[in-house]
């Protein structure tokens, strides 16, 4: 039977802090997708407020499934056509 948990899974990150901020001041979050590999890909984020960035952030996934042999652990695979689709 094919497992049926699918997840992006984080197996790593890092955040640069730069500026701060303070509440209510308005801030902006930008995400790209930065690197795609087989089965992992790593997301890139910079927040802003205004034109002074913020904090520089990178978190690296895998795409999983439950281990089909031990569904307490997960099995990373590669990541689906349809969403390297959207992210091309």
């Amino acid at each position: 039977s094919f497992p049926t948990r699918r997840s992006s899974d984080l197996v790593g990150a890092s955040a640069k802090f730069v500026s701060s901020a303070t509440y209510p001041e308005p801030i902006e979050v930008d995400t790209t997708v930065a690197e795609i590999s087989g089965k992992a890909f790593v997301l890139k984020h910079v927040i802003r407020r205004g034109d002074t960035v913020l904090v520089e952030g990178e978190e690296k996934r895998i795409f999983a499934i439950e281990d089909p042999a031990n569904p307490k652990r997960i099995k990373a695979v590669a990541i689906p056509e349809s969403l390297l689709a959207q992210w091309q």
